[in-house]
């Protein structure tokens, strides 16, 4: 049996101080504000300039995504290793960002097909210049946000849903035990009884997106092969209506992103050049840290 303690964890979380302001900032009904280099927008130079009213109200609506992640160990029997790196919680950006979508000018993409991005901006590479996305907006229709009740004995937990009670609608106080009020040092029992609260959302990319991130690939590294991802990153911000540039035709309006701001990095690594479908990832989003309850323990 394997040791649990060596575990190993591939996937790396990390909640952002952006995603942290604007949370905070919306339960409070706060202006909010957009620091000097905090955005996608600024990193990305697309609209950079225009931030969100402060009485604007951000959501967690999109994805940008990053191929620098990961970096490979020392090869064994002909084979590299892949270890995932972290990203501070002050980052503003990921190692490596890729675009979801590169079209030639002449090829752009649909209006319908648009709308499933943002952050669009003019690249050239290999002497041919190509219109670049490098958000994908993401829907939540369907999720709810669940209250869960966590029970932990001798290591097992359990989770189920929480339901309400009449002992919480009129609380009594508990009987409380005996302190030593002698002793300074605070231990916490890792088995007991916890409640949070999280919505549980999908993050799917489709054969659609497949198709074009190999492209980016190709037009990029000219090598599909190297249609890696190692960074998903959740982004909050606003809609906002732009004027497109377009080489084949008149000026359009479409719905731009302003006020970017990463709110959680997850570490991957996924070659979708070797996915002949879509992809997908489960997140919990809410409260990180449980919160412990006075039951005494049984």
């Amino acid at each position: 049996m394997a040791d649990s303690s060596s575990a190993y964890d591939g996937k790396k979380v990390t909640n952002t101080l952006s995603g942290i302001r604007v949370q905070t900032a919306l339960f409070l009904g706060l202006p909010l504000t957009y620091p000097e280099k905090s955005t996608l927008n600024e990193h990305l130079d697309v609209l950079s300039t225009i931030t969100p009213a402060a009485t604007a109200r951000p959501t967690c609506q999109y994805l940008s995504i990053g191929n620098k992640g990961h970096t490979t160990t020392a090869e064994s029997d002909g084979l590299a290793g892949v270890l995932p790196v972290a990203h501070e919680p002050t980052d503003s950006a990921p190692y490596g960002i890729i675009p979801f979508v590169l079209r030639p000018v002449d090829s752009d993409l649909s209006d319908d097909l648009r709308s499933r991005y943002a952050l669009r901006r003019l690249e050239e590479h290999n002497g041919k210049r190509y219109w670049a996305y490098y958000l994908r907006r993401l829907s939540y229709i369907g999720d709810t946000v669940q209250d869960y009740y966590t029970k932990v004995r001798d290591g097992v937990k359990t989770i189920v849903e929480f339901k309400y009670s009449d002992l919480n609608l009129y609380p009594s106080q508990p009987t409380l035990p005996d302190y030593n009020y002698d002793v300074t040092d605070t231990l916490t029992a890792s088995d007991g009884d916890y409640v949070h609260a999280a919505a549980g959302i999908s993050v799917t990319l489709d054969t659609f997106d497949i198709e074009e991130l190999v492209n980016v690939a190709r037009v990029k590294y000219q090598n599909p092969t190297m249609a890696i991802m190692s960074e998903f990153c959740l982004c909050s911000g606003v809609d906002y209506t732009a004027t497109g540039e377009s080489m084949v035709g008149s000026p359009f309006t479409y719905t731009e992103a302003i006020g970017v701001q990463v709110a959680v990095f997850l570490t991957t690594f996924v070659n979708v050049a070797f996915n002949n479908g879509g992809l997908g990832y489960d997140f919990q989003i809410g409260q990180t840290e449980a919160m412990a309850l006075s039951t005494v323990v049984s």
